[in-house]
């Protein structure tokens, strides 16, 4: 491989990354401004509220990225057809739940603005599959730079009795300009969208997907759903930054495959072991030099202090992820997607019964001790999933 075809690997890895973890890190410098500038039990307040309503928009959210990415590379001549067929499917279950979101136990004026950030959250993620296919990385950065400094704004020339609805009113006025830049930079590629009768395969290829994700998501944020449950606004806060922060080193390990799914499904088991040995040396030094410049940051920017064995549990909460993960795309691969399941759903269960035990005595150590056991417990599943997968292999040449 030349230096040019490196080269311009290198800069879409880079560029997807930054892509993937501006979301987040503009969330996180958001989180900041508001513990700090306002109080902590708002931000908390709003995470109670933002834990369900992301679980809601993956639930609408049904075959919208991977499915897709996967249609778009058999079928790169029907692409919009097949994002727009996607929308249509998609929009029924959106109006389902933002008619759902009126019968939450919230103020009306809050209802509205959760049903109306509900809709435009829908339209705006409905654009992950383009973005990240046409690889218009910059595009995304972009967008949440300009959302990052228009917040910065709006809080600055906020009130001083500004409290959730503010916030709420704040993040879905930003996604509506930011949805309709989405709009214009793909305004050719929508002018193309002609009416069409509805593919009822939709629902039956996204479906597999659909499992796989809802449960992936469920399983990494079944600890802070029990937080959620049994903690104060406080705690909440606290363990959401924290939490956040770590799932965002996980997904450092992810952001290496996305620009290069297809390439990867080619590969076969023993180039699937020794990527899993590389980038388990690139996790020991994210995880070795990430989690305790976490703890830094939540010390001495969030006013958060955590002790040694949360810094240690920390490191193990991250590591194992860059070890199995390319193990999970074999299994796809393979059409195993099924195991993949299983052991989410296995996670999630574990997960919800140690923090049913731990937190009430150890409070978010409790939880992230469960969360570090999941993770722990997933690399031996995959572990031992892929020694039988050789086995099945090798009895059927036999």
């Amino acid at each position: 491989m030349n230096s040019d075809k490196i080269a311009k690997r290198v800069q879409i890895v880079v560029l997807n990354a930054f892509a993937n973890m501006s979301a987040p890190m503009v969330n996180m410098l958001c989180s900041l401004l508001v513990i700090r500038l306002i109080s902590p039990e708002l931000w908390g307040a709003y995470t109670k509220i933002l834990l369900w309503f992301l679980l809601g928009l993956q639930l609408v959210g049904f075959g919208n990225k991977e499915f897709l990415l996967r249609e778009f590379s058999k079928r790169p001549t029907d692409i919009i057809h097949l994002w727009a067929n996607s929308l249509r499917w998609r929009a029924l279950l959106m109006f389902a739940g933002a008619i759902v979101v009126f019968f939450l136990p919230f103020d009306s004026s809050i209802r509205i603005i959760l049903a109306a950030w509900f809709v435009v959250r829908f339209l705006y993620s409905s654009f992950d599959a383009l973005v990240l296919f046409q690889k218009k990385f910059l595009l995304t950065v972009m967008l949440e730079l300009f959302g990052f400094i228009a917040f910065c704004i709006l809080l600055y020339l906020r009130s001083d009795s500004s409290g959730l609805l503010w916030l709420l009113s704040t993040f879905l006025t930003l996604d509506i300009l930011k949805t309709l830049v989405l709009v214009s930079a793909f305004f050719t590629e929508l002018k193309g969208i002609k009416s069409s009768t509805h593919e009822f395969s939709f629902y039956e290829g996204a479906f597999p997907f659909f499992l796989l994700s809802i449960s992936g998501m469920i399983g990494s944020r079944t600890d802070m759903y029990m937080v959620s449950v049994y903690l104060d606004k406080v705690q909440i806060a606290q363990y959401s930054v924290l939490l956040n922060f770590l799932i965002y080193l996980q997904a450092l390990s992810n952001f290496i495959f996305q620009p290069f799914i297809k390439n990867i499904y080619r590969i076969n088991i023993q180039s699937t072991r020794k990527l899993s040995r590389q980038l388990f040396g690139t996790g020991i030094l994210v995880a070795g030099f990430g989690v305790p410049l976490v703890w830094w940051v939540c010390a001495y920017l969030f006013k958060i202090q955590f002790n040694l064995w949360m810094t240690l549990t920390g490191i193990f909460y991250v590591l194992p992820v860059f070890y199995y993960l390319p193990r999970i795309y074999f299994l796809y691969k393979t059409g195993k997607e099924q195991w993949v399941l299983y052991v989410n759903l296995g996670g999630i269960i574990l997960n919800f019964l140690l923090n049913l035990f731990w937190l009430p005595s150890f409070g978010i150590s409790g939880a992230l001790m469960a969360a570090t056991v999941v993770q722990l417990a997933s690399l031996l599943m995959y572990s031992i999933l892929e020694k039988k997968l050789l086995r099945d292999v090798a009895f059927e040449m036999s």
